[in-house]
């Protein structure tokens, strides 16, 4: 659901830049009206985006660290794993060599 969410807000965020970046500031009064409840509109949508956001950003960081805790603690266990097989190959080897010379 995270994964949604974040592409859809980042997806809102692109289509508005241009409308943030623009140097259209209007021609006459009916222009300047225009562009200013567009302007409006988009800061209350901002707004709301907002409170979304800092309403989820909690669960989700919470989430987020408990997953990477989860990857950190698979992949020590996977070299710790890695390194006691390289030790066991290595005095496995060596008896063995020991063994036939």
């Amino acid at each position: 659901m995270y994964v949604s969410d974040a592409e859809e807000t980042i997806a809102w965020m692109v289509e508005k830049d241009p409308m943030l970046s623009t140097d259209d500031y209007g021609r006459d009064l009916a222009s300047v009206q225009a562009l200013q409840r567009k302007h409006d509109t988009l800061e209350r949508d901002l707004n709301a985006l907002e409170e979304k956001v800092c309403s989820i950003l909690p669960s989700v960081w919470s989430d987020f660290v408990a997953r990477l805790n989860g990857i950190c603690v698979h992949f020590i266990m996977a070299i710790a794993l890695l390194v006691a097989e390289h030790s066991f190959c290595c005095i496995y080897s060596c008896r063995l060599a020991s063994s036939i010379g």
